[in-house]
């Protein structure tokens, strides 16, 4: 089983960047930009290496509730 790890590498009082470690190993990073009782918005960023073989990577979207969705196509 892969560990997956966020490591802190900035964070102010509008938002926050973090590392995506698989393994011990970079992949890529997560932005989130937010404001308090207000709107969230946020990226994920992985590094082309890193998906290997796979070239279509499924993704989720956090809606208001925040809770997670699958997109609809």
């Amino acid at each position: 089983m892969s560990s997956i790890m966020l490591r802190p590498d900035l964070k102010t009082a509008g938002g926050e960047v973090n590392d995506v470690l698989v393994n011990g190993k970079y992949v890529g990073s997560v932005s989130i930009i937010y404001r308090e009782g207000d709107r969230m918005f946020g990226a994920v960023q992985l590094e082309k290496h890193s998906l290997g073989k796979m070239r279509k990577v499924p993704y989720l979207s956090l809606s208001n509730s925040m809770s997670w969705e699958w997109p609809k196509h």
